[in-house]
């Protein structure tokens, strides 16, 4: 079974280093696909979070995807491209600027054949969940991609363990469909917060005691270890002038 990846086509980025300026509908697609891809139904079984990528990489669809396609702005697609992504076994939806619209046409797109089948699969449960139980996948998504896109916008690391996030994205979902989930092993596990050690404070640190262990300083011979401090006047006041200084009168 080919691994389900979900692909936002859109000529457009989130903005990091330039700004960008779009339309009310070119962004309400955006917004609308980006989400609606988080929907449990379409994250079930996905290999990661949702990607946005031009049209020029899915020319020839790619077996088990989902493609959110987007009114605003019009893509380039190949002819007969819709026929293409069925026959590939992938799947796509038409995003509108009407987020009810957009979310219907995903579970259209999503709902297993009506045919001859004897029953549904267990996760088309996953399509009838009420909006209460899906509202918290799209606020995980705004979440991702404001993240995403200030650590890059920043040139930062992006801390989030992926691996990890994504096994517990999965976990969630098999919760609210009733489907049976296993972590994987080779998924990264997410540190316990008791086995972090939270590094020691400057003030808190003995200077004086710091080189205590480190021995004695080793030997320099580019200088000479002993020499002779010129003697220092005892009384300042009986020294005499230099020669040539003019004196200048006391003030009583």
């Amino acid at each position: 079974m080919n691994p389900r990846k979900l692909v936002l086509l859109n000529p457009y980025q989130m903005p990091t280093q330039s700004p960008l300026i779009l339309g009310n509908e070119d962004m309400a697609c955006w917004l609308n696909g980006y989400s609606a891809l988080w929907h449990p139904a379409a994250l079930w079984g996905a290999s990661g979070p949702p990607v946005v990528e031009v049209t020029y990489d899915h020319e020839q669809p790619k077996p088990g995807h989902v493609y959110a396609v987007p009114e605003a702005p019009p893509l380039f697609l190949p002819d007969e491209w819709e026929q293409k992504v069925r026959a590939a076994g992938a799947f796509f939806f038409k995003v509108t600027p009407d987020r009810d619209r957009t979310l219907a046409n995903l579970k259209e797109a999503l709902a297993p054949p009506s045919g001859d089948a004897p029953e549904r699969p267990p996760e088309a449960a996953l399509l009838d969940l009420p909006p209460e139980k899906v509202a918290p996948f799209f606020g995980i998504a705004l979440g991702y991609i404001v993240s995403a896109t200030l650590s890059e916008a920043m040139e930062h690391e992006n801390l989030l363990e992926t691996d990890a996030f994504w096994q517990d994205v999965q976990q969630a979902v098999a919760a609210l469909g009733g489907l049976p989930f296993t972590r994987s092993e080779t998924a990264g596990q997410p540190v316990p917060r008791d086995s972090y050690e939270a590094p020691p404070r400057y003030d808190d640190y003995d200077r004086a005691g710091d080189f205590a262990d480190a021995g004695p300083p080793a030997a320099d011979d580019s200088h000479p270890q002993d020499f002779e401090q010129p003697p220092e006047p005892t009384d300042y006041a009986e020294a005499a002038p230099p020669e040539g200084a003019t004196e200048l009168p006391q003030e009583h």
